[in-house]
């Protein structure tokens, strides 16, 4: 029943105050804030205990979640610096895109969670004081910032949670969190009503497991996807490499590229065309010419292993790799910081057919690759 909500563990669209202390103010907050002109049904103190406990199944859930991304970026950094010349110099990842990638991985519970947005929309000033632009002159140093500030962000997420569920002076600090009505978040209004009719589940609690799980594996899969697209976006350039040419063309792209061109070169984008003037012998037959494009990070590029981790597909639609992260041409086409430009090379075609189309032979390929919306990533 816990839908539609909205939920920010980052603080960053937090109230002003650290929600602590007491207060003898009148506590008629419910459905529509502190009545005015309709009045407000005050909530009993059997209700605002479940809004602390649904509080503290969120602190709990959100201390698992923290562990799993912590872990992550390790294994981020361990892929990013592995290979044979690892990068000596790592490229400005500013520390506030990071916020961005907080106060997005917990946008989950927006859809699956409702009441958690009355939870945790507050405090946002005190935390967001580590978020400055800073730069790091190796892979260490920029990861270290990203995970220490992330650490700290969390931590003081986790330390609201603490004192919003304090049952102290019948739930002064949850009270005075909804002192003004109504929180907002996502245009969306929460009342501390919300919170105490709600149900956050529980990694114990009977009933709540596959809630629980589906919960924490959507927050997992949205922080491991806008961790790479800031990184990417942030710090990789992308490069093409003439790869090959058939004159006369034999095979589909989409065949060649499949049962050739990904197996040796897992990590890399394959493009190509038709070209009418390819030479084969003294018959001006034509062929097809295919490039591929590659990703580097401070001049390496990226391993088999970041292609396992990245790339759910080889060609377009050829799904391969369940648990990779994006479709292979998304990364490609959306990871930059402006709209990539491929001269003229487009994707293969979704299907093994050897397409002739008479004289028109660009058909093998996909006319239409670069008619898409630039957006740089889900972070945007």
């Amino acid at each position: 029943m816990l839908r539609n909500a909205a939920i920010t563990a980052t603080g960053v669209a937090l109230l002003p105050s650290l929600l602590t202390g007491c207060t003898k103010e009148p506590w008629n907050l419910v459905k529509g804030g502190l009545g005015g002109e309709a009045p407000a049904e005050q909530l009993t103190t059997e209700e605002l205990a479940s809004a602390g406990e649904n509080l503290a199944r969120m602190r709990a859930w959100l201390v698992e979640l923290n562990n799993q991304n912590n872990a992550y970026i390790v294994i981020v950094y361990l892929t990013l610096k592995g290979g044979e010349a690892p990068p000596a110099h790592w490229s400005d990842i500013l520390v506030d895109t990071f916020f961005n990638i907080g106060d997005k991985i917990l946008g989950v519970v927006t859809a699956d969670i409702p009441g958690a947005g009355a939870a945790l929309a507050w405090a946002a000033e005190q935390v967001k004081a580590w978020a400055t632009a800073k730069k790091g002159n190796s892979v260490e140093a920029t990861i270290g910032n990203f995970a220490n500030g992330y650490q700290e962000m969390m931590i003081k997420v986790k330390e609201n949670l603490l004192d919003l569920e304090s049952s102290g002076d019948n739930y002064a600090n949850l009270r005075k969190a909804f002192a003004n009505g109504p929180i907002v978040f996502n245009r969306k209004s929460y009342t501390i009503h919300d919170l105490a009719t709600s149900h956050f589940p529980s990694v114990d609690g009977p009933g709540d497991t596959v809630d629980y799980k589906t919960l924490l594996a959507a927050a997992y899969l949205r922080f491991r996807r806008y961790l790479w697209n800031a990184i990417l976006v942030k710090t990789a350039n992308m490069y093409y490499s003439w790869q090959w040419t058939e004159a006369p063309a034999k095979q589909s792209p989409a065949r060649y590229a499949r049962a050739e061109h990904y197996p040796n070169y897992p990590a890399t984008y394959l493009r190509g065309r038709w070209n009418p003037d390819l030479s084969s012998g003294r018959f001006g037959t034509g062929g097809f010419e295919y490039y591929y494009f590659y990703l580097q990070v401070d001049g390496q590029s990226l391993s088999a292993d970041a292609a396992r981790i990245l790339f759910m597909d080889d060609s377009p639609g050829n799904n391969i790799n369940p648990g990779g992260l994006f479709p292979r041409d998304y990364v490609f086409k959306q990871f930059h910081r402006a709209k990539p430009d491929y001269w003229g090379y487009l994707d293969v075609r979704r299907d093994l057919n050897f397409y002739d189309y008479g004289t028109d032979r660009r058909n093998n390929f996909d006319l239409q690759s670069n008619n898409y919306v630039f957006t740089g990533g889900d972070l945007t």
